[in-house]
């Protein structure tokens, strides 16, 4: 399980929230059972209060207010004004198993968080690429040297995250679309394919001299995780939480004005690439076809003209009067 910081949030602090919320859980369920509901409720309420702004509120949905929480609700509810007897137990079963599964999803989120930072804290440049980058640029991705593209210390390496978002779109870009998209992005996925194991990470040679490895990670979504409607959105999004998990900068790879203009505002490091025209004088306006389409065209131009024309007069008529 992995949650995903919000932007700007402190990593070390989320850490410490984590383990306060972890300790606060294991103390109630090995504690006096006295007051043992209300004692949860407020363990429920502290720990959305903690969570709060750190990270999303699908994730403290997943880790707070579950599912179990609610039942428990429910229960209590139903039970009235019962304090004892086996409805009580039953409630502070109900409790005691949610505080159990509480601890144990912390546990995992916690040792998932330590493994991504470590995995994405060393020395290597982390850069994100979207599928402009995959299909308009110059050298394809076994040739590409990321090292100079990204201004990075061939010493140090470049690590290439790939949100799955990424991956689906190209695809997709692979089954339709002109010739070159299409080859690149076959070329691209069958790179990928080669060179991944089964979690999703595998490395590629330099194309620097004397530079590492290439080394290149498909990034899962999350369980639980709804994308956003737009695509450039989502993949934004998913660099700008892999940055806050990194603790350290992310770059945005892309040749889309508006992909770089989003990546910006979310707070990422951009490298905009552009394909140069062929020619920077201003093409002249071309004349009207004649082929069957252009006919097609301006007869349906010319009875757009035809309607508009006479309303237009005669509101003009109406107006004079």
């Amino acid at each position: 399980m992995l949650i995903t910081p919000n932007p700007g949030a402190n990593r070390d602090k989320l850490f410490d929230t984590l383990r306060r919320i972890r300790i606060y859980a294991d103390n109630m369920r090995n504690g006096d059972r006295h007051d043992y509901l209300f004692g949860y409720l407020s363990w429920v309420t502290s720990s959305a209060r903690l969570l709060h702004r750190q990270v999303r509120e699908a994730d403290i949905q997943a880790l707070v207010h579950t599912d179990g929480y609610r039942m428990i609700l429910t229960s209590t509810g139903y039970m009235g004004e019962y304090t004892a007897g086996s409805q009580q137990q039953f409630l502070a079963d109900l409790i005691t198993r949610e505080l159990e599964q509480r601890i144990e999803d912390v546990d995992t989120v916690i040792e998932t968080l330590t493994a991504y930072t470590r995995r994405w804290g060393g020395v290597d440049t982390l850069a994100v690429a979207d599928s402009s980058f995959y299909i308009q640029h110059p050298t394809k991705l076994e040739e590409t040297d990321f090292c100079a593209l990204l201004e990075a210390k061939p010493q140090c390496g470049v690590r290439l995250l790939a949100p799955i978002v990424v991956i689906d779109e190209l695809d997709q870009l692979k089954e339709a679309g002109k010739e070159r998209p299409r080859w690149r992005a076959g070329y691209t996925l069958a790179v990928l394919d080669r060179i991944l194991s089964a979690e999703g990470r595998g490395t590629l040679a330099s194309a620097s001299k004397g530079g590492k490895k290439l080394t290149v990670e498909v990034v899962f979504d999350p369980l639980g995780h709804i994308r956003l409607p737009d695509v450039d959105d989502e993949i934004v999004d998913r660099a700008v939480a892999i940055q806050a998990v990194a603790g350290r900068p992310v770059t945005l790879l892309t040749y889309d004005t508006g992909q770089a203009m989003r990546a910006r505002t979310g707070g990422l490091r951009v490298k905009k690439l552009r394909v140069e025209p062929e020619s920077r004088e201003e093409p002249e306006e071309r004349k009207p076809g004649t082929g069957i389409r252009a006919q097609r065209k301006a007869r349906a131009a010319a009875q757009r003209e035809s309607e508009v024309l006479p309303a237009m007069r005669q509101d003009g008529a109406h107006t004079t009067q």
